[in-house]
Protein backbone atom coordinates (compact mmCIF):
# COMPACT_ATOMS: atom_id res chain seq x y z
CA UNK A 1 0.00 0.00 0.00
CA UNK A 2 1.52 3.40 -1.20
CA UNK A 3 -0.62 6.42 0.21
CA UNK A 4 0.79 9.88 -1.67
CA UNK A 5 0.77 13.29 -0.21
CA UNK A 6 -2.88 13.94 -1.79
CA UNK A 7 -3.35 11.04 0.63
CA UNK A 8 -4.28 8.38 -2.17
CA UNK A 9 -4.09 4.83 -1.97
CA UNK A 10 -2.58 3.49 -4.98
CA UNK A 11 -3.75 -0.42 -3.89
CA UNK A 12 -7.09 0.48 -3.42
CA UNK A 13 -7.96 3.27 -5.35
CA UNK A 14 -9.31 5.41 -2.42
CA UNK A 15 -8.34 8.46 -0.77
CA UNK A 16 -7.31 7.83 2.79
CA UNK A 17 -8.48 10.87 4.94
CA UNK A 18 -5.83 11.85 7.92
CA UNK A 19 -6.47 14.91 10.20
CA UNK A 20 -3.70 17.91 9.95
CA UNK A 21 -2.41 16.50 13.62
CA UNK A 22 -2.02 12.81 11.95
CA UNK A 23 -0.27 14.21 8.88
CA UNK A 24 2.06 16.39 11.13
CA UNK A 25 3.07 13.10 12.79
CA UNK A 26 3.40 11.07 9.87
CA UNK A 27 5.55 13.56 8.43
CA UNK A 28 7.81 13.87 11.40
CA UNK A 29 8.16 10.60 11.63
CA UNK A 30 8.60 9.63 7.75
CA UNK A 31 11.87 12.30 7.98
CA UNK A 32 12.68 11.24 11.20
CA UNK A 33 13.54 7.60 10.52
CA UNK A 34 13.77 8.16 6.73
CA UNK A 35 10.76 6.22 5.58
CA UNK A 36 8.39 6.53 3.18
CA UNK A 37 5.20 7.33 5.00
CA UNK A 38 3.11 3.90 3.78
CA UNK A 39 6.07 2.06 5.32
CA UNK A 40 5.85 3.61 8.71
CA UNK A 41 1.83 2.67 8.34
CA UNK A 42 2.68 -0.88 7.45
CA UNK A 43 5.59 -1.13 10.88
CA UNK A 44 3.18 0.56 12.89
CA UNK A 45 0.18 -1.97 12.04
CA UNK A 46 2.68 -5.21 12.45
CA UNK A 47 3.55 -3.78 15.80
CA UNK A 48 0.08 -3.72 16.81
CA UNK A 49 -0.65 -6.96 16.01
CA UNK A 50 1.93 -8.53 17.75
CA UNK A 51 1.31 -6.71 20.90
CA UNK A 52 -2.15 -8.37 20.42
CA UNK A 53 -0.38 -11.90 19.93
CA UNK A 54 1.64 -10.95 23.04
CA UNK A 55 -1.48 -9.66 25.51
CA UNK A 56 -3.37 -13.06 23.98
CA UNK A 57 0.09 -15.26 25.19
CA UNK A 58 0.37 -12.76 28.52
CA UNK A 59 -3.72 -13.74 29.20
CA UNK A 60 -3.41 -17.21 28.39
CA UNK A 61 -0.42 -17.55 30.87
CA UNK A 62 -2.36 -15.44 33.43
CA UNK A 63 -5.28 -17.75 33.14
CA UNK A 64 -3.29 -20.69 33.52
CA UNK A 65 -1.47 -19.40 36.94
CA UNK A 66 -4.97 -18.92 38.27
CA UNK A 67 -5.48 -22.71 38.05
CA UNK A 68 -2.14 -23.26 39.57
CA UNK A 69 -1.12 -25.33 36.28
CA UNK A 70 2.30 -23.47 35.92
CA UNK A 71 5.69 -24.41 36.75
CA UNK A 72 9.16 -22.94 36.71
CA UNK A 73 12.77 -24.10 36.90
CA UNK A 74 15.60 -23.09 38.29
CA UNK A 75 18.84 -22.44 36.03
CA UNK A 76 20.51 -25.11 37.82
CA UNK A 77 17.60 -27.47 36.60
CA UNK A 78 18.16 -26.48 33.21
CA UNK A 79 21.99 -26.54 33.87
CA UNK A 80 21.51 -30.47 34.10
CA UNK A 81 19.99 -31.65 31.58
Amino acid sequence: MFIDERGFCCSTGNYWHRTIKEKKILKKLSDHFHEDKSALIKKSLADLYENVLDLNTIARFEEKQKKKKVSFSTADDILKN
